[in-house]
């Protein structure tokens, strides 16, 4: 069989273009949407693929000569093309405390679920948790009145908080208004992805009720530290409401992170840290597991296209946990624009992501993901349990 990974050139020599699944160094991809146009039959190959990618065949029972190149190997229903996963993982005695719904990985919706409800907003960490997700990411501001913020807004880190394709073309930024006229703010314009008649009675939440709103359901929550100032405040509301072993501080300037662990030292009993803090990167740097050591991150936050094995693997060796993330709605489609076997944010690019052995991904569709987790999950306990 031809790898999907063969780069092309079309009649006037142009290479075609770059394959997601070629980024992440991805030798034997699954089919794309090109090779199966039934979303059905392509979702049903996708989980099988996930599940020989990460636990490979099974070696009880086979003939020595799997491994061989004869005609047999293209022969669907070979039992060496048959996987299981391991009975330790699906072992119901062994304690696990990440609530997911697939071995190791949890579903994370970023900013909620953005495509069914305001993102940032309590309704719309709701849906995400309905959808299947075991937590969610969240980006914070500190007002001008000193009260935090629960938006992500446009600009750089440098000038981050911009309302106008927020909040229907309004100038300035976030952080220059107090908490009653952030909440009288429209949520409208480009930014938004939800059905329109969502936004009609929304608007900015306050950190506090997201909080509350947290400590009911149970739910993880990544707190991004997105404006200046926010280390302190978010630290200190966190504990009031007695979440800290629910929340993550992640940031992109990294400096923000070392200052929380400076402030919170703690560890438990097993010598871990009791407040995580999350190292964000965009394009990881060669040292950027040593870079999250630097500040003493608990985790790695990576990119979904540079989430790959290797880098993974590095994290995990060091003692980190992992995570990917997905970019916003526009970014995502620019890029799915940009690759040639991936066509929009769905469950084949995650499935590309899962195969790094990443134990969290936080992505814009939860549903899509949950989906895609639960069916490798239910196929493999229902498996695994006609060989006991």
């Amino acid at each position: 069989m031809t790898s999907n990974n063969a780069k092309d050139t079309d009649i006037q020599g142009r290479a075609s273009p770059p394959l997601l699944s070629e980024k992440l160094g991805i030798d034997e991809p699954p089919p794309t949407h090109k090779d199966i146009q039934c979303e059905e039959t392509r979702k049903e190959a996708l989980s099988e693929w996930l599940r020989s990618s990460l636990v490979g065949p099974d070696d009880n029972g086979g003939d020595d000569n799997d491994d061989d190149d004869g005609d047999d190997s293209n022969n669907s229903n070979n039992e060496a093309n048959e996987y299981v996963y391991e009975e330790a993982v699906l072992d119901d005695d062994e304690d696990d405390d990440s609530n997911a719904k697939f071995p190791g990985v949890k579903v994370l919706g970023h900013r909620g679920a953005l495509y069914d409800a305001p993102e940032n907003t309590i309704e719309s960490f709701e849906t995400a948790l309905d959808q299947g997700a075991v937590g969610v990411e969240l980006d914070v501001f500190k007002l001008k009145c000193g009260k935090l913020a629960v938006f992500h807004g446009d600009g750089s880190d440098a000038l981050p908080g911009g309302l106008r394709s927020y909040c229907n073309g309004r100038e300035g930024s976030i952080v220059n208004l107090t908490a009653e006229e952030a909440q009288e703010l429209p949520l409208k314009g480009a930014a938004h992805f939800c059905p329109e008649d969502k936004l009609e009675e929304a608007q900015i939440e306050m950190l506090e009720d997201v909080l509350e709103h947290a400590k009911e359901s149970g739910h993880e929550l990544k707190i991004e530290l997105k404006g200046p100032g926010t280390e302190e405040p978010v630290v200190e509301l966190v504990e009031k409401m007695d979440l800290v072993h629910q929340v993550t501080f992640s940031s992109f300037n990294h400096t923000r992170i070392d200052k929380v662990r400076k402030m919170r030292p703690q560890v438990d009993e097993d010598g871990k840290h009791v407040y995580k803090t999350g190292a964000l990167f965009t394009e990881p740097p060669e040292d950027f597991v040593e870079k999250a050591k630097e500040v003493d991150a608990t985790e790695v936050h990576l990119r979904y296209d540079t989430c790959t094995k290797d880098r993974v693997d590095a994290i995990h060796d060091a003692g980190l946990d992992s995570m990917a993330w997905c970019r916003g709605p526009t970014t995502m489609r620019k890029d799915m624009e940009n690759f040639d076997d991936v066509k929009e944010e769905d469950e084949h690019v995650y499935a590309l992501v899962l195969q790094s052995g990443v134990k969290a991904m936080c992505v814009n569709r939860p549903d899509k993901l949950a989906s895609l987790v639960e069916a490798v999950t239910d196929d493999d306990t229902a498996e695994t349990e006609s060989k006991r």
